[in-house]
């Protein structure tokens, strides 16, 4: 039912029964949360719903529909590059698949619920998971993710600790870490363990100042650059102790400070110890004429 190209999906917002607006906005290649909370979106969430979006199937078309017809209970629009107008689908009841009338000499129907759908004029039933999806709380579309790039995105970082301040940047294959080559794999190593990092717990501003999370001193600072994909800084804070334990911590651009797991930490540190222990690699010999 959808025919416009996923990648060219730049807004996504929608409506469940009396719930509030959720609008999904694309920033560069991620998406952001703009309403009704401003935060990073979860990257495993949004591809669930563009997924269910593009695959959106009529199962059958419903010949006389009713006329006036009934409020949907779900309302998604999709603004599409390029698109005149907005894509709508309108998302009404459900009910047990094999409670359908079935055709004569039709196969019996797989287990599952078919869902009463609208696009325009165009009235259908799908199978479909849509309906789930928006109905996820929009506190629950938030990123776990401490960053929003991927190793492969990284151009170049610089590390501020107690150490003080060390500047990396891919060259080739390897890193230089100043004016010395090292090899990946430490590098690799550490931006995996910023990059993946995820919260056990995302706290609101609110949350955050009554527990005294995400202020004061940092413990390490990781300023990530990644040239087309954007940059990005990550800032470390002492861990959390007592009744609420964990390591806060902010990516530029949220206000959500995110709850590390307390072995994040260390895990961090030791990969800063490592790269910064690495033997810088042999020169390359000139070949030989």
């Amino acid at each position: 039912m959808f025919h416009g190209d996923r990648d060219a999906v730049e807004r996504l917002a929608w409506t469940v029964g009396g719930g509030p607006r959720v609008v999904l906005a694309r920033r560069g290649d991620r998406f952001w949360l703009e309403s009704p909370i401003a935060d990073r979106a979860d990257r495993d969430q949004v591809e669930k719903l563009l997924s269910d979006l593009v695959g959106l199937t009529a199962e059958s078309f419903v010949e006389s529909p009713p006329s006036p017809p009934p409020p949907p209970q779900s309302v998604l629009e999709a603004v599409v590059a390029g698109q005149p107008a907005a894509f709508r689908v309108e998302l009404g009841a459900s009910h047990p698949a094999n409670s359908a009338p079935a055709q004569p000499g039709a196969p019996p129907e797989a287990a599952g619920r078919l869902t009463r759908a609208r696009v325009g004029a165009t009235a259908f039933e799908t199978r479909s998971a849509l309906a789930e999806t928006l109905a996820r709380p929009p506190a629950e579309w938030r990123s776990p993710l401490l960053s929003g790039l991927e190793v492969h995105q990284v151009d170049a970082v610089v590390v501020r600790d107690a150490q003080g301040t060390m500047q990396l940047t891919r060259s080739g294959t390897d890193w230089k870490r100043g004016a010395a080559t090292i090899s990946y794999l430490p590098v690799s190593d550490l931006l995996f363990a910023v990059t993946e990092a995820k919260a056990d717990r995302l706290l609101t501003p609110a949350e955050a100042g009554a527990l005294g999370a995400g202020v004061g001193l940092p413990v390490a600072t990781f300023e990530l650059k990644g040239g087309q994909a954007g940059s990005e800084t990550i800032t470390l804070y002492p861990r959390l102790t007592g009744a609420t334990q964990g390591v806060p911590a902010r990516a530029s651009g949220r206000d959500t400070v995110l709850l590390l797991p307390e072995p994040k930490l260390k895990e961090i540190r030791d990969r800063v110890d490592a790269v910064r222990a690495a033997k810088p690699l042999p020169p390359e010999k000139p070949a030989k004429k």
